[in-house]
């Protein structure tokens, strides 16, 4: 078991999400940074797409209950291990009862902490995701509170072996201030200003964005679009043209379908930019073509498949009696 002794403004437990219900109007749910929760899991020994616990801006501590391993990952914070400082991007090992302490956000919005085993929480629809809507998955289907008990998956023995060398070279995409998106199917009813402008124009990240999307300050001209087209399927990272002119990137969390324009969609790789930016950062937008971003996507796969036979080849099931 994990113990939350104080809570952040907002936790919840996340994997890769729930596919295949789409066309049931349920949305994946989800790591709305996936990339981070794939690491984070890698590096601790995890499979990458294991549960974890996905925690937004602000503090919040919690005990381990046994010895376990652990990783931080996604937003850059301030933590200690029983005062210790902890770093990310790194395995940490927590003795039986230790307490972590998260405090400010350094850069980035959205933390995952990967537990060695996962979290061992119900699976519903094939997901351990918690999807607040629906008030389901994760942790009885609510954000985490304090004095929450949640269980962890089994050890496994030997403990992750990690260089944190092997994540150098990795890419960091939290806080970055652009990105890539492909042409999405009305970007050609958009005038030639308009274009011109969601390519050119620094986008501010509003404090109005959550788990199912992000909405940006700033207008473009939205003059003779059709905003009463019937609604058509879109995915995490769809970015919608409001009538009032303004844009909002949907998230994990977003709609299966909607009827607003939808000139463009984030790339896969860098839809956890969109997750990482905080309340009040600038985003602009840089237009790839659709075969650079299978490029971008194969190339973060490998990336962390090459980490994961490095960080554990080979595990096996760690005896009851085995302690660290």
């Amino acid at each position: 078991m994990i113990e939350i002794l104080k809570a952040p403004p907002f936790a919840t437990v996340q994997d890769a999400g729930r596919l295949g219900w789409r066309t049931d109007g349920l949305p994946p749910s989800g790591a709305i940074d996936l990339w981070s929760l794939r690491l984070a899991n890698v590096i601790v020994g995890n499979n990458a797409d294991a549960p974890a616990l996905e925690w937004l801006l602000g503090g919040g501590s919690l005990r381990f209950d046994r010895a376990s391993a652990f990783c931080l990952a996604g937003a850059r914070v301030e933590a200690w291990l029983d005062g210790m400082p902890v770093e990310d991007r790194q395995v940490c090992f927590a003795p039986q009862g230790s307490v972590l302490n998260v405090g400010g956000f350094i850069s980035g919005r959205t933390l995952y902490i990967a537990i060695e085993g996962g979290i061992a929480v119900p699976r519903v629809l094939g997901s351990a995701s918690t999807y607040l809507p629906g008030h389901f998955g994760g942790h009885l289907g609510r954000k985490l509170l304090a004095h929450d008990r949640v269980p962890l998956g089994p050890r496994r023995w030997p403990p992750p072996c990690f260089n944190p060398t092997w994540v150098e070279r990795l890419p960091q995409p939290r806080d970055a201030a652009t990105a890539r998106f492909i042409f999405g199917p009305n970007w050609e009813d958009l005038s030639a200003i308009a274009r011109t402008r969601l390519v050119g124009h620094a986008f501010r990240i509003s404090p109005d964005s959550d788990r199912a999307g992000v909405r940006l300050g700033g207008k473009i001209p939205c003059e003779g679009l059709n905003f009463a087209a019937p609604s058509e399927p879109v995915i995490p990272g769809t970015i919608e043209l409001t009538s009032d002119g303004s844009l909002i990137v949907l998230l994990a969390d977003g709609p299966t379908s909607g009827g607003y324009p939808k000139p463009g969609v984030v790339i896969q790789a860098d839809v956890p930019v969109i997750a990482q930016r905080r309340p009040g950062a600038n985003l602009r937008f840089v237009e790839v073509t659709p075969s650079e971003a299978l490029i971008a996507a194969h190339q973060a796969r490998s990336q962390l498949a090459d980490l994961a036979n490095q960080v554990r080849p080979k595990r096996s099931r760690l005896p009851d009696t085995v302690s660290f």
